[in-house]
């Protein structure tokens, strides 16, 4: 068991790849240090590429929904920045069978087809911002919130992150399976 702390240099995105025949198993704390006091940081999943789901939709459920949290919904495209499409659905409460839901076509990023280890193509959304421009009463009035994920043809995980914007804590929510 060892510990590896890496020095990230400004904001962005950060894969670690892993290779060879013996096991490996890890998980990954983030930590503000700008915030030590509020907690001891948050938990991130951390998803081998066997995990990636395909041609299912993959479920977000109970994600809780006030004036004081920002949630951002984030896609991980396994095959690679290959570009495509991802379907987001966007329910709010537990509503009845006929119930009002929300409904986008992302792009998934495109490039240059990787060597391998091809690194994971991503894509975030801000929800809270895109559900503020809606002005429908069921949206605004909505507790909670419940989102799918679908991408025909494409290895895809996703998970979304609830941040309360007074104490910058951050609750996870990921797939059930």
């Amino acid at each position: 068991m060892s510990t590896f702390r890496p020095q990230l240099n400004g904001p962005g995105t950060a894969f670690m790849y892993a290779g060879g025949t013996v096991p490996l198993a890890f998980s990954l704390r983030v930590r503000d240090v700008t915030r030590q006091s509020e907690s001891y940081g948050t938990e991130i999943p951390v998803v081998p590429e066997s995990q990636a789901i395909a041609g299912v939709p993959i479920l977000l459920n109970d994600i809780p929904r006030d004036v004081d949290s920002r949630i951002m919904l984030r896609i991980y495209d396994f095959d690679g920045p290959t570009g495509g499409k991802a379907d987001v659905e966007v329910h709010f409460d537990d509503a009845s069978p006929n119930e009002q839901f929300a409904l986008d076509s992302l792009d998934l990023p495109g490039g240059a087809q990787q060597e391998f280890p091809s690194i994971p193509g991503y894509v975030q959304v801000d929800l809270t911002s895109e559900l503020a421009t809606l002005d429908v009463p069921f949206v605004k009035n909505a507790k909670s919130l419940r989102v799918s994920v679908t991408a025909a043809q494409k290895r895809i995980w996703a998970f979304v992150t609830v941040t309360n914007n007074r104490t910058q804590q951050i609750t996870t929510i990921t797939p059930r399976q």
